[in-house]
């Protein structure tokens, strides 16, 4: 049981190196589009200024990751 278990994981492992950039791309859109400007309506609607900062900082960040990564054509980080 154990060896299929670890074969199952192995496997598991090399899948997931296929499709990390893509999915590591994914996440940043994600925090981009959706995760960023919902704390920013958290932050304002609570009237939470750390909620506005860490959003707006979210958005700065993966917005300034994503441009270089297309401009570049480099999506290995």
């Amino acid at each position: 049981m154990l060896i299929i278990y670890t074969c199952n994981i192995t496997k598991m492992n090399e899948l997931l190196k296929l499709y990390q950039r893509k999915l590591y791309f994914l996440g940043r859109l994600f925090a981009l589009f959706i995760f960023g400007p919902y704390l920013v309506y958290c932050g304002r609607k609570y009237n939470d200024v750390s909620l506005i900062i860490l959003g707006v900082l979210l958005i700065l960040w993966d917005g300034i990751k994503i441009f270089f990564q297309v401009y570049y054509n480099d999506y290995s980080y």
